[in-house]
Formats: C-alpha cells, structure tokens, sequence
C-alpha cells in the first residue's frame, strides 16, 4: 500500500488536470479537492517508508520511486505551497482558468516525481518534465514579454540540463550502480588515475542542475520569468520549482559521488566561490531594482544561493541549516510573491515606489508582506535567522581557511542588503507622511487572497532550535550585527550618494558644451527704436501677444509689467530674434530680423533667467 501510495501521489495531479475539462462547472472544488488530497497523501506519506520499481528504459536504466528523508522534505513544500497557491490563484486570476490550472498540476505531479524518484536516471526524467510542464505557467499572459520570458527559461533550463546529463554519463561508467546511495556510490578502482575528468563532470553537472536553482551564470531567467508570470505561478517558480535545483544538487552531492569526494578540492572551492557571489550580486540587484517582482527575483537568486553554500560548505551544521532554508525559504517566498500579486491585481502597483501608503488600504496584505520580510533578513526570532545560524556556526566549524569568515561576512553583508530592500516597503506603506495621498480601501481580492498570505506570514515567524541556542553567543552576535548595521549605514548611504552622482553626471555631460571663444562685440551707434504690430504664436498654440507698437529714442527708459506666464520673455526673445515674430522691429533704419547674429549682438542683449551650464571652472561661474 505505501509503495503504491507513491505512484498515487504523481498519477492524482497528473489525472485532475485532464479530467478538468469535464469539470468546467465545477472547476475550483475540483481542483481544491485534489490539491487538498495530495496534501493528505503527503502528510500520511511522512511517516512511512516505501519503495517502487516501475520499469526498466534499458537493462542498466530502471525507472523507480523511493522515499526517503529528502523526498519527505520537498514533499511536503509541493503539496502545502500548491495548495495555498492554488487557492490563491482562484481569486487572482482573471481569465484562462483552465489553462493555468491544467499545466499547475501537471507541473506539481511531475515535482512529485522528482521528489520520489530512486536514482539519477529516474530524476532527470521527471527534471525535464517539470521545466517543460512549468513553463506555460510563465507563458500564461501570452503578451510578447511572457512570451520572451518563456522561452527564456526554457533555454536556460533545458542547457542546464544538457550540463546534467553530460555528468550522468561520466558517472555510469564509473560508478557502482545509478541508484542513490547515502555518501556516493563511485567505483574507486575505476575512477583511480580520472579524478581530475570525475572532478570536471560532477563540477559542469551541479551548475547545469543549479541553472534551475538561480545558480551564477546560469541565473538570467528567474529576473525575466517572475515579473511576466502571474503571481501564483511565481511564487511556486520561486518557492517550490526552483528547489529542484537544490534538490538535483543533493543527489548529485550526497548521493551519487559523495562529498568526501569533493571536500577539500578545487570544485568545493569554485562552487563556494560560485555561491557566494550569487548572494551578494542577488541582493546587490534586488537593493537597485524598482520593480517589486523583478526585486523579489533577484532576491530569490541570492536567498537560494544561501541553500547552496551551506551545501557547498559540508558540514552537517552548514547541511542542516541548507534545508531548514530550503523549507522556510520556500514559506517566505510564496508569501512575498503572493503579497506582490495583491498589489498588482487590486490595487495596479507594480513598482516599489508607487506602495506608499499601501497599508491604509491593504493593512493585511502588508501585513503578510511584512512578517515575511522580517523572516527573510533574519531577525529574530523569525525562522530565516535559525536556518542562517546553522549556515554561519557550520562554515566557522568547517576549518576552511578563507570560507570559514568569509560565509558569515557575506551572510550579514547580504542580510543588510535584504533589510534595505524590503523595509523601506512596509515603513512607507505604513508610516506614508502626512502629505501623502492615500489608496483607497478595499477588500484585498478577498479571502482567497489574504488568507494564504496571513497564513505563511505567521508560519515565518514560528523558528525552531530556541533550546539549542547558546544565550552568550547569541547575544555576541545580536550586538556584532547591531554594530555593523549602525556602522553601514552610513558606508551605505554614501554609495548611494555616490552612485546618485555617477547617474547625474552621465545624463548632464552630454548637455555640456565648451565655451566658444566670442569676438569682441561692438556697440552699434544710437539710434531711434520703432515697434510696430509686434506678436507672436506657437505654431498651433494661442497667440502669446499681438499688436504691440511703440517707440524710443537714445536714453529712454520703457518698463514691461505684466503677471507670471503673460509672454514678458517671449518678448525678450523675439528681440534676439531666437523667435520667429510678426511685425516690425527697427533699430534706426534696420530691421532687426535683417542683421547678422553679430550685427544684433551690438544692438540688443537680453538675460533671461533659465540657468544655463557652463563647461568651466567654480572660479569662473561661481567666484
């Protein structure tokens, strides 16, 4: 029973999807019932064991399921995150249920293989499946943007996989058996004198697999695929999808060649190093970025980045505290994309910038959008800062030389970073200023909405380990971070200051212009000045002024008065003649239409007071 119940769970989602043209009527119950039955299946699955041979593709090749401690782990994260994300997704979306909801299935029936599956041929199988199945999911809206990002996705995924299938061929020829192993299962003898090409292989295979996890360089897509895809298909791109990286990573790592094949290696250090620039670029990007799902993506890439490293690093602390990430990681996230989703779809805010004052009119949604916040950067006691505790005390147990500091320095560097692009979001929707002009109130799309949202908000908050935690070394590093945090923001208000600069220089430079050497101008001799019938309009505007006559002789004096914007300058202008007016001006007998530029330089001068920039030194603008 418990062996067949494997092959239930991928075969449930997999039929509901194409039975659910039968259902039209009755879509969203049917739909809930199954996502609700595979939760079900899932959680009764927790506390067995079990194991199913289904077939062999060639003598050498079988295709089989068996559930394990891992398998149990991102089981549990596709079911419960499906499940809220589909209800979710019944209020969010707006046409082309069917569509959606068939391909969100049958995406989560092929994640639930992948989860089961026994050896690294079974997994490919169902890793292909899911990036081919998921991808509709981006391609949903059908605008040339989803359609871009679509594609997009699919050739990073499909050449990440390429990188995955080059290893498994390396690995069948020198290994023991293609089944999963606890601690590998490499032949010695046979891969005696090839360590070097093993090394290479299994190097080029966990980047191709972490294409799928946001791995640098392989990481373009997430950016491009979450602001296209609608909000329920990017929280489990983000939340759940994207853990097949991981997951594809820890077979590979623990269960095909073992990490003590790598430990100590040039591929333990390329992939730290890999890593650890992903999280620092992820933030970096998500601090700049405006647009709050593009923002949520780069952050995804470096938050994923820290399940890496902490599997780069290992240890069974740096272990641990990877998958404890993996599981609240995935909670945040969801929570955070369907809390963007909101925005967008009741309230039509894209951008970081336009969520002033949100909190007046969604306060639950932000609400939900704030705890998780709060559990992303790791502040206490959320459950982000257990997973990234474990992270830091195994990289300083790991006797690395350069790794073991540099993990837990490039953690809080990024954990700064996170706090900088994601409060700021709640503190103005909540605290907008007086002047500010407020959303209106509304419903929140429902409970259908806000309710996955307040749920994985509150979830964020719940850490586990208080029991396990040494009272003085928390209080150390609780005072190390609120020093380096009152310590950066300074260093952090500077470069923003600074790169404020840079943006400013390089959109004036090009409006400046060296100052032409100008001939001495000689002063015309006096004479009488007449205006006649002098006016003026834009080509197609209203007439700024008409009918103006009058005359001067050498040494008058005529006043021009007039209220703001009634043509006092355009008169001005149009005795430089910089505007083309009816009429007459005449200097003596001389039209000054007539006259050169340096005919009438001798004639009229006129100061505007537009403010003009000069290519020159302070001395010779200011002083």
């Amino acid at each position: 029973m418990d062996s067949v119940m494997l092959l239930v769970l991928i075969l449930l989602p997999a039929l509901a999807a194409l039975l659910l043209p039968l259902a039209r009527r009755f879509r969203e119950p049917f739909v809930l019932a199954a996502l609700l039955l595979e939760t079900a299946g899932a959680v009764w699955l927790l506390q067995k064991s079990a194991q199913l041979h289904l077939f062999n593709m060639t003598a050498a090749l079988p295709v089989g399921l068996r559930l394990d401690g891992v398998s149990k782990l991102f089981l549990l994260i596709a079911a419960v995150g499906y499940l809220l994300a589909g209800v979710y997704a019944f209020r969010y979306l707006k046409e082309g249920h069917e569509r959606f909801f068939r391909f969100f299935l049958l995406s989560q029936a092929a994640l639930v293989g992948m989860c089961f599956a026994e050896n690294l041929v079974t997994m490919y199988l169902f890793f292909e499946m899911t990036t081919l199945l998921s991808m509709p999911l981006v391609l949903h809206d059908r605008t040339d943007e989803a359609i871009r990002a679509a594609l997009k996705y699919l050739f990073y995924s499909v050449a990440g996989a390429f990188l995955g299938l080059c290893f498994i061929f390396f690995y069948a020829r020198y290994s023991l058996t293609l089944r999963f192993v606890p601690g590998g299962a490499l032949d010695g003898a046979a891969v005696r004198g090839h360590e070097t090409l093993m090394q290479v292989v299994t190097f080029l295979g966990i980047v191709g697999f972490g294409a799928k996890a946001g791995l640098y360089p392989l990481h373009g897509w997430l950016p491009t695929a979450h602001p296209a895809a609608p909000a329920p298909a990017s929280a489990i791109l983000s939340g759940i999808i994207a853990k097949a990286g991981v997951l594809a990573i820890v077979r590979v790592l623990y269960y095909a060649v073992g990490a003590d094949f790598l430990r100590g290696t040039w591929v333990q250090t390329a992939l730290l190093a890999l890593a650890l620039l992903t999280v620092l670029m992820g933030s970096m990007m998500a601090y700049r970025e405006k647009l709050l799902k593009k923002r949520l993506a780069y952050s995804s890439v470096s938050q994923i980045s820290y399940i890496l490293v902490g599997l780069f690093v290992m240890t069974a602390e740096s272990v641990s505290g990877a998958l404890m990430h993996v599981l609240f990681h995935a909670c945040i996230k969801i929570c955070l994309f369907l809390c963007a989703g909101s925005f967008i779809a009741v309230a039509g805010k894209h951008r970081v910038d336009e969520l002033r004052g949100i909190g007046k009119a969604m306060p639950k949604t932000l609400w939900g959008f704030t705890l998780a916040s709060l559990a992303l950067i790791g502040i206490p006691p959320a459950s982000g800062f257990v997973s990234k505790w474990y992270l830091a005390m195994g990289a300083l147990d790991s006797g690395l030389a350069v790794f073991s500091w540099l993990v837990p320095v490039v953690l809080l560097i990024s954990a700064l970073l996170t706090a900088g692009y994601l409060l700021p979001i709640s503190i103005a929707g909540f605290f907008p200023g007086r002047d500010a002009a407020l959303p209106p109130r509304n419903d929140e799309g429902g409970w259908h909405m806000w309710l996955p949202i307040l749920l994985l908000g509150a979830r964020n908050v719940m850490g586990t380990g208080w029991r396990a935690w040494d009272v003085a070394a928390f209080t150390t590093f609780l005072s190390c971070f609120t020093r380096l945090a009152t310590k950066s923001s300074s260093a952090a208000k500077l470069f923003n200051a600074v790169h404020r600069a840079q943006v400013s220089w390089r959109r004036i430079r090009p409006l400046m212009q060296d100052v032409k050497s100008l001939e001495p101008v000689q002063a015309a001799p006096s004479a009488p000045l007449h205006v006649r019938e002098l006016g003026f309009a834009y080509p197609g505007g209203e007439e700024i002024f008409a009918g103006l006559s009058f005359d001067a002789q050498p040494g008058e004096i005529l006043g021009v008065t007039g209220p703001v914007a009634c043509g006092k300058s355009t008169l001005g202008r149009a005795f430089l003649c910089e505007y083309p007016y009816q009429g007459s001006i005449r200097f003596g007998e001389k039209e000054l239409s007539g006259l050169t530029e340096a005919q009438r330089a001798g004639v009229v001068g006129y100061l505007g007071h537009d403010p003009e920039l000069f290519n020159a030194s302070v001395r010779d603008n200011v002083l």
